[in-house]
């Protein structure tokens, strides 16, 4: 009677599924962008226009740009609340524009171009779509500290 009881219980707790525990926010900037190759944009300023290109990943995660009112500070730029709410008004945030990706021969970018004033207070967010059961790092491109390390040199 025991062994009968056992093997139907281990299966049970061998079945139940296993919940993502490891969720990471980074943010990427000139001071950290070495360890986050994979998500590294290429910033080139033309007069007043800026050119932002990133590597698009494949996958469940998706790709948004965000404009703030202001430049914010790395521990602001976590966006997780602002895009898996939905359509709800968050103070300090201007847009929110989900991103699509660009064809080349090699590998599929991303490409925005934005007016230098604008670029200045815009960052691009990397996550999932909605909440999970897996963890893992999601990501802010922060591209003012691009341009400020640009007009630093």
């Amino acid at each position: 009677m025991r062994s009968r009881l056992s093997i139907p219980l281990i299966l049970l707790i061998v079945s139940f599924p296993a919940f993502g525990i490891f969720s990471q926010f980074v943010s990427i900037s000139p001071t950290n962008e070495k360890n986050h190759q994979d998500m590294r944009p290429t910033i080139k300023s033309k007069g007043d226009s800026v050119a932002i290109t990133i590597p698009y990943i494949e996958g469940e995660q998706k790709y948004w740009l965000i404009v703030s009112d202001k430049m914010l500070p790395t521990q602001k730029q976590n966006f997780r609340e602002v895009i898996w709410s939905g359509n709800v008004v968050h103070s300090g945030i201007v847009l929110i524009a989900p991103l699509g990706y660009h064809f080349q021969e090699q590998k599929p970018t991303i490409q925005i171009v934005l007016p230098r004033a604008l670029a200045m207070h815009s960052y691009i967010y990397y996550d999932y779509p909605k909440s999970i059961y897996d963890g893992g790092f999601y990501y802010t491109i922060d591209i003012p500290s691009y341009l400020q390390k640009q007009v630093s040199r």
